[in-house]
């Protein structure tokens, strides 16, 4: 959960590896959604599949998930270092948000 500016933000971070892994996360942040009692929120994703284009994982869409809006984030990793160096800047990014509270 982000606070920034007097609103809270569900954001969840995820590792994609196979195609199950978008609607186990969207089910999660439709459960953050609903106890954090929020109408919409967001999800990243860092797609390690092999066997999909960059192309195809480079998105941003809107989508509804059990009543809530859900903007989807996906992007390009080539190797899981990437990843962790990339989460390494979400966390020191939402930990300036969550201190600073714009």
């Amino acid at each position: 959960m982000i606070h920034w500016r007097g609103a809270r933000h569900a954001i969840e971070v995820k590792l994609r590896r196979d195609s199950e892994t978008e609607a186990d996360a969207l089910d999660q942040v439709s459960g953050y959604l609903d106890m954090a009692g929020l109408d919409e929120g967001f999800l990243v994703m860092f797609d390690l599949r092999r066997e999909v284009s960059w192309q195809e994982k480079l998105t941003v869409r809107d989508v509804v998930h059990a009543g809530r809006k859900i903007r989807i984030f996906g992007c390009f990793v080539d190797h899981l270092e990437d990843v962790h160096e990339a989460r390494a800047m979400v966390d020191a990014w939402t930990e300036g948000l969550i201190a600073e509270d714009w």
